[in-house]
């Protein structure tokens, strides 16, 4: 059984390199095979549907698991302690689901229409965990709603500056610093929320915009120091 547990979890990650390099359309069957070092009939026995299949699985372990992220944040007593334990969770996994990620947001075009609508619900089922946590905290539910895209797009978006696009090694830029003052700063997200409705998206970016440029002017006096 462990031969056979280790073979399957070989093929997942062989075509996940396979998927980041070539291409879900550019990858094969047998290309797959080929890398997990066993037989096509072998490939098809673990993933009937052969790469499609995969890809689903793939995509599944793409992304932070909701389930987990969930109990990471559980016992928070107020907004800015569950945003604290969300962010040490978030940035543990950070390295590595921006690896599997980055591959996923090209290809997704040209993924089938199943797996596009399994990597959203990936992402809407993440987005739930923060509604119900932050819901805990703050009353109307299009509030939390509001405030949970916020904090998953800073994220992601440190995700995709920082991380893929490389900016971290030009300017020092620390995470878990960030994910503090953005639980600090989560009164003022609210009370953007409340009193701008109609100018929702741009505040928001507003106030984002301010928490990075405060975040770096800080970092850059620590390092003039």
């Amino acid at each position: 059984m462990a031969k056979k547990t280790l073979l399957r979890d070989r093929i997942i990650q062989k075509s996940s390199t396979l998927f980041r390099n070539h291409g879900y359309k550019g990858t094969s069957n047998k290309q797959i095979a080929e890398a997990a070092g066993c037989t096509t009939a072998a490939l098809y026995y673990y993933f009937e549907e052969g790469k499609a299949h995969i890809l689903r699985e793939v995509i599944h372990n793409s992304i932070s698991d909701p389930a987990r992220l969930e109990d990471a944040v559980k016992d928070s007593d107020n907004l800015e302690e569950f945003l604290g334990k969300l962010n040490r969770s978030l940035a543990r996994d950070l390295r590595h689901v921006t690896d599997r990620l980055s591959w996923l947001t090209l290809e997704f075009p040209n993924l089938p229409e199943e797996e596009q609508h399994l990597l959203q619900d990936q992402i809407l089922a993440i987005h739930r965990v923060l509604c119900r946590g932050i819901g805990r905290f703050i009353g109307p539910k299009t509030e939390a709603a509001q405030l949970a895209w916020i904090i998953f797009c800073a994220y992601f978006g440190y995700q995709q500056v920082f991380m893929k696009m490389g900016v971290r090694k030009r300017t020092k830029f620390d995470i878990g610093k960030f994910g503090q003052k953005l639980g600090r700063k989560s009164g003022s997200l609210l009370l953007c929320i409340r009193k701008r409705r109609s100018f929702f998206l741009y505040r928001s970016l507003q106030t984002h915009t301010t928490i990075f440029q405060d975040f770096l002017s800080h970092q850059h006096c620590l390092d003039d120091a």
